[in-house]
């Protein structure tokens, strides 16, 4: 919804032709008029905030928040359509009223676009979070006495490149020439597209295991892709590491 109903809680009024306030979620977006910042908190303004946000999608278009994760999420393709229609909406209605344009910015389309709410209407940074983990975990010292780096996602597909951990992680690792191992729990659609960051990514629906099975009994074959994947690097790099 473009963080509407997150900054509705904090005061700011989305309202339609006759004044009223839209209806909460994507769809309500579509009746939006007008936008009333007046009652808005003010304490906020006192207040620097951060946002950690782990990807760099825009607000709207085929890589912005509803095209690439409303269907995920459980919309249907249908409903996609009509969600990115009123966000659009949404964002004309920022424009005239706030003279903001916030649909280009990388990061923008994070949690269904809440990052855009949340820098239009509180003033807040966007910055990835996975700088953010990196910097107060001291990840890079870490990585340089690392002789093999072992990262892992719910699920590896092309979302992974858009800021996510695990890229992150290799690409680190990789300006070092330290081999990295991802274990994830699903291996979708990629083809060999991330071969170059990655010795080996290991899955946990890669022998015939079905996602519904392998979230059912998740702790179980994590041990035994964790085994193979000790077994490979033994097998591949001899040394008193394994």
């Amino acid at each position: 919804d473009g963080g509407a109903g997150a900054v509705q809680a904090l005061g700011v009024q989305l309202l339609d032709k006759k004044g009223k306030e839209i209806p909460v979620g994507g769809a309500g977006l579509g009746k939006l008029s007008r936008i009333d910042i007046s009652k808005i908190d003010k304490r906020i303004f006192e207040s620097e905030i951060i946002i950690a946000c782990d990807v760099k999608n825009p607000l709207t278009g085929k890589k912005g928040a509803t095209f690439v994760y409303a269907e995920q999420k459980g919309a249907s393709r249908g409903e996609v359509k009509i969600l990115e229609k009123n966000m659009i909406h949404f964002v004309d209605i920022i424009k005239k009223d706030l003279k903001i344009n916030v649909e280009k910015i990388h990061g923008s389309g994070a949690a269904g676009g809440l990052g855009a709410g949340l820098m239009v209407f509180l003033k807040a940074k966007l910055e990835p979070g996975f700088e953010i983990v990196k910097r107060y975990t001291n990840l890079e010292e870490k990585i340089n006495d690392a002789n093999l780096v072992i990262t892992g996602e719910g699920e590896m597909d092309f979302q992974t490149e858009f800021g996510k951990a695990p890229l992150e992680v290799a690409k680190i690792a990789k300006t070092r020439k330290i081999p990295v191992i991802a274990i994830v729990g699903n291996l979708n659609k990629i083809s060999n597209k991330y071969d170059n960051y990655f010795k080996k990514i290991f899955s946990l629906t890669s022998n015939k295991i079905s996602k519904i099975e392998a979230m059912r009994n998740a702790e179980n074959y994590l041990i035994e892709i964790s085994e193979e994947a000790a077994r490979y690097w033994k097998k591949t790099h001899p040394s008193p590491l394994l």
